[in-house]
């Protein structure tokens, strides 16, 4: 998608926050942005964050964390959160491909929930 460029508003109700250490919390945004939808032109609610580099840094240190946390649990555990994400993706599919579609206009059959989605999952 295309971003339209708009004011960074961190007070704007409709700006997404980002994901840090598994928390949700308020960007540190140098810009925003709006998704436009390729099928129709129109822009988006959702006023996303261009994030700025405390969150980029911040995102990189909890990332080196869960790396180095993940280097020490066995193989089977890991494949056992593997399986479990899977499941979780599955039971959000129709969602997950509505929100696709959406996203890029690639279409929903049989692109999307036939070819894309099956194969995320098989790869996890």
């Amino acid at each position: 998608m295309t971003p339209a460029p708009q004011p960074a508003r961190q007070s704007d109700p409709a700006m997404q926050p980002v994901l840090i250490a598994g928390d949700w919390r308020p960007a540190a945004a140098v810009d925003s942005f709006r998704a436009i939808d390729p099928t129709s032109g129109a822009a988006s609610a959702e006023l996303w964050p261009v994030s700025g580099w405390s969150d980029v840094e911040a995102a990189l240190v909890a990332a080196t964390a869960a790396a180095a946390e993940l280097s020490r649990m066995p193989a089977a555990a890991i494949a056992g959160f593997l399986d479990r994400y899977a499941d979780r993706l599955a039971a959000v599919g129709t969602e997950l491909v509505a929100v696709a579609h959406a996203q890029t206009g690639l279409a929903m059959k049989p692109r999307l929930a036939e070819v894309e989605l099956p194969r995320t999952l098989d790869q996890l």
